[in-house]
C-alpha cells in the first residue's frame, strides 16, 4: 500500500507530517526555537476519524512559569467512535493566554477536514473572546490563526472551571505542567546551549 503523507502548517513555527490511515503511526515534528517537540498519542482509529467529517470533542489549556515565562500546552481530541488523540508542547518567553490560544489552535490543526468541534478550555480569555468578542489587543497572529480555523470548522466554545475534577481539563493541566518542567529541565541541564538558541 503506497502512503500518502499530509503536511499541515503549524502556528508559528514548524510542522506536522502525518501519514494516511493504513500506514505505520508516523508522526514528525519539526519545531522551531525554544519548543519543547509536541507529545502525540496517534492510534489509527484517531487518525482515521481525524480526517473524516464528524463531531469532535477538544479540551485544550496552556499554563505558564512566570508570566512571560516557560510555558507549556497541551489538547485532547475526542472523536464520535470513542478514539482519542494527545498532544502537548512548551515554549520559552510566553504567556499563559498565548499558551491557552495555543493549545486550541494545535488542536484544530490536525483535523484535515472539516469538523463541527466542541472546544472545552478554563480560559475565559479563549472562551469569551470567541463568544463574546472581548477586545483582541495582545496576540494578534494568533487571533487571526485561530479565525481561519473558525472558518474551516464549525466551533462551539465552552468554558469549563479549572481545577474542579473534570478529568480530560485535570489531564490537559496536568500534561501542560509536564512540558513546562521539561524546559526547565533542559535549561538547567545545558544553560549556555539555550542561551546560544534563545539569541536567535
Amino acid at each position: 500500500m503506497t502512503c500518502a503523507k499530509i503536511t499541515i502548517p503549524l502556528a508559528a513555527a514548524g510542522q506536522v507530517s502525518v501519514k494516511s490511515p493504513g500506514c505505520e503511526n508516523r508522526i514528525r515534528v519539526t519545531i522551531g526555537k525554544r519548543r519543547t517537540e509536541p507529545k502525540r498519542d496517534t492510534p489509527s482509529s484517531a487518525r482515521k476519524a481525524a480526517e473524516c467529517p464528524g463531531i469532535v470533542t477538544l479540551y485544550a489549556d496552556g499554563a505558564c512559569s512566570g508570566n512571560p515565562g516557560y510555558g507549556g500546552w497541551s489538547a485532547i481530541l475526542t472523536f464520535e467512535d470513542g478514539s482519542r488523540l494527545e498532544l502537548a508542547g512548551g515554549e520559552e518567553k510566553t504567556t499563559n493566554n498565548r499558551m491557552e490560544l495555543t493549545a486550541v489552535i494545535q488542536g484544530l490543526h490536525l483535523l484535515m477536514t472539516p469538523h463541527e468541534v466542541h472546544i472545552y478550555s478554563d480560559s475565559q480569555y479563549v472562551v469569551k473572546t470567541m463568544t463574546e468578542n472581548w477586545n483582541r489587543n495582545k496576540n494578534l497572529e494568533l487571533w487571526s490563526e485561530l479565525d481561519n480555523l473558525a472558518a474551516f470548522h464549525k466551533l462551539h466554545f465552552h468554558w469549563v472551571r479549572g481545577h474542579s475534577g473534570d478529568p480530560f481539563n485535570e489531564r490537559c493541566d496536568a500534561m501542560a505542567k509536564v512540558e513546562i518542567a521539561k524546559l526547565i529541565e533542559r535549561k538547567l541541564d545545558h544553560p549556555k546551549g539555550n542561551a546560544t538558541a534563545s539569541a536567535g
